[in-house]
């Protein structure tokens, strides 16, 4: 049998260990590089697709992070072992944003499915953003456990989905005052031109002037009922519709013409209508709605005058600053019952019946100053008066 030999000093197998270690260090040397240049490339693909993309270890740690995340080279090699905290500190952000990805990071983790935040946030101009970001778990080549995320910007598909809400809504509200419109035309049209017919047959057969004069009245209070419905109709139509032309407004002129085209209403002699205005600055705002404004609180006022006062009156305080313009219209009038005042801003709600009306007169108020960028609030006691406070904003609204 033959024996194999045997190695009495180490110093023998030197040579052979050198070759040894030197062949596996450039096995090494090879896989490192082999491997670095798969990193490489595959790098290379991440940070030219245009998504947000990071590889987190199981700790929430950033292993890797795309350029398209962080375009900033030098902040994208800062956090590359940090962690959303950290980040949310140095950049001195909300570190709820941390928490919530935390909390998604770890429930990927913990269940093997993806999980999902929404993030919204305000961009570097100051728009805000709407991100769905997404945490899936995988697995490392070692074994260890990570976590790969990404991101879709879907700003543009919220915008676009508030757009149709919105326009959704207006249908509903067009179709909604179509319907109110075509059920109360007949009857606030209608019933007013039933009225003139049969009077006017009456008339007719009246044998004098003095005899058909009571009915030529009547006719004439059924014909003022008709056009009041059919104005307020146009103004509400050219509200809104109609683009906000602005200009500088002399208040105590648009005022004159209010009173002017009120004092042929029933009961405007009765009743003492003032103005008083604070300004500093001017009124930039829209004429025509102006005159919609005044018309309708200072005619309201009138029509619910209360004949048992001896001193009716509509006030008009106006305060118009450099931003934000204030109509304070005060009467004390009937007043309107507390269970009515949520409503009367409604189209054709009407609140008592007392004195004729198209029930349309604050709702045009309400929408006018919402076109306006303001609001209005409203006061009232049975008995007492009403006192609405209307605000808009003063100046070219933006588109």
């Amino acid at each position: 049998m033959t024996e194999l030999p045997h190695w009495e000093d180490d110093a023998l197998l030197a040579p052979l260990t050198s070759e040894l270690q030197a062949l596996v260090r450039d096995l090494q040397a090879q896989l490192s590089l082999s491997t670095a240049r798969q990193r490489d490339f595959y790098e290379r693909i991440l940070d030219q697709l245009p998504t947000d993309f990071a590889l987190m270890d199981e700790h929430g740690r950033y292993l890797y992070m795309s350029a398209f995340a962080v375009r900033d080279p030098a902040l994208r090699q800062w956090i590359i072992g940090k962690t959303d905290f950290d980040f949310c500190a140095y950049r001195n952000i909300d570190p709820e944003l941390a928490r919530n990805r935390h909390a998604r990071h770890q429930e990927a983790l913990h269940t093997g499915l993806p999980a999902q935040v929404l993030e919204v946030r305000p961009d570097r101009q100051g728009r805000m953003t709407h991100k769905l970001r997404i945490f899936v778990p995988i697995t490392g080549h070692l074994g260890e456990r990570l976590v790969a995320g990404y991101c879709h910007d879907i700003t543009e598909s919220v915008l676009h989905e508030q757009y149709l809400l919105s326009k959704n809504e207006t249908l509903e509200k067009v179709n909604y005052e179509l319907d109110q419109f075509v059920y109360r035309a007949s009857h606030d049209l209608r019933a007013p031109l039933s009225s003139v017919q049969g009077l006017l047959e009456i008339a007719l057969a009246t044998k004098t002037v003095d005899e058909a004069r009571p009915y030529l009245a009547l006719m004439q209070r059924s014909i003022a009922k008709m056009d009041g419905f059919i104005r307020d109709i146009v103004d509400h139509s050219k509200n809104a519709r109609q683009e906000l032309q602005f200009g500088e407004i002399d208040l105590q002129t648009s005022y004159q013409e209010t009173l002017e085209q009120l004092r042929f209403m029933a009961g405007a002699d009765k009743v003492n209508v003032t103005l008083s205005v604070t300004a500093s600055a001017p009124l930039i705002s829209d004429r025509f709605r102006i005159s919609i404004l005044l018309n309708n609180l200072i005619s309201n006022g009138i029509k619910y005058q209360d004949p048992k006062k001896t001193n009716p009156y509509v006030e008009v305080k106006a305060q118009i600053k450099t931003d934000l313009v204030e109509f304070v219209v005060r009467d004390n009038g009937i007043g309107i019952g507390e269970e009515h005042l949520n409503r009367v801003f409604e189209m054709f709600y009407r609140a008592t019946h007392v004195a004729p009306g198209t029930g349309i007169g604050l709702y045009i108020v309400h929408e006018v100053v919402r076109k306006l960028g303001g609001g209005v609030e409203l006061k009232s006691e049975l008995g007492v008066g009403t006192e609405f406070r209307v605000w808009f904003v003063n100046g070219v609204l933006e588109a």
